[in-house]
């Protein structure tokens, strides 16, 4: 297979499996949907593959409230609070988060406070 057929089947596979950009309907449902787990206010990212979007809203004391959805089917796949920290996109499958305990104990370090979701487990289901 010369160079030139290889990128452009190689391109052809990755169109065809990449999902896409949610229409306005979707977009309607999936802000409602938001809405509904956050309340208003919250806002949205969306990973580079365009299948799961990361929903956050600040809330007071320094808590941030999140939820993460699988666009395919509006799903929320994860859950949670993040408190004095952060919480965002490391990869196209991978959210990154740090949240500070109320008490920080002995020997411990800000790295044992950071997590990461892997939701690469959330697209198994949705192969063909």
């Amino acid at each position: 297979m010369s160079c030139g057929k290889f990128v452009f089947v190689s391109i052809f596979v990755f169109a065809c499996s990449a999902n896409t950009v949610p229409t306005k309907q979707d977009q309607t449902e999936l802000n409602g949907l938001i809405k509904k787990e956050l309340g208003d206010g919250a806002s949205q990212s969306m990973n580079n593959l365009k299948s799961f979007v990361l929903a956050t809203r600040p809330l007071p004391n320094q808590k941030t409230k999140f939820a993460i959805i699988r666009i395919k089917d509006q799903k929320i796949v994860e859950r949670g609070n993040v408190f004095s920290g952060y919480i965002k996109w490391i990869g196209d499958l991978e959210v990154e988060y740090y949240s500070t305990p109320g008490m920080v104990r002995k020997n411990e370090n800000p790295a044992d406070y950071k997590k990461n979701i892997n939701l690469s487990k959330y697209t198994q289901d949705l192969q063909p």
